[in-house]
């Protein structure tokens, strides 16, 4: 780390060491609207959800369409 980068960050840590209290009290608020945040997620036991859907087009000139129906999209 550059020597500009760590004294950029000393009074940082000074006022951090100074201020024990203000530390805690900081923490615990980030902490209570964490929690708060977790508290308000919607959540469902069973969510709806839209399943994709899927279209297989086979081409089998003269076959009949009985005859793909049973033989062909029978295998996919």
């Amino acid at each position: 780390m550059p020597a500009a980068a760590l004294l950029a960050q000393k009074p940082m840590v000074k006022a951090a060491l100074k201020n024990p209290h203000a530390v805690i009290v900081l923490a615990l608020a980030i902490l209570v609207i964490g929690l708060t945040a977790i508290a308000k997620l919607p959540t469902d036991i069973l969510p709806t959800f839209k399943t994709p859907a899927v279209q297989i087009v086979t081409f089998y000139p003269g076959m009949p369409a009985e005859v793909m129906e049973k033989d062909i999209m029978t295998r996919l």
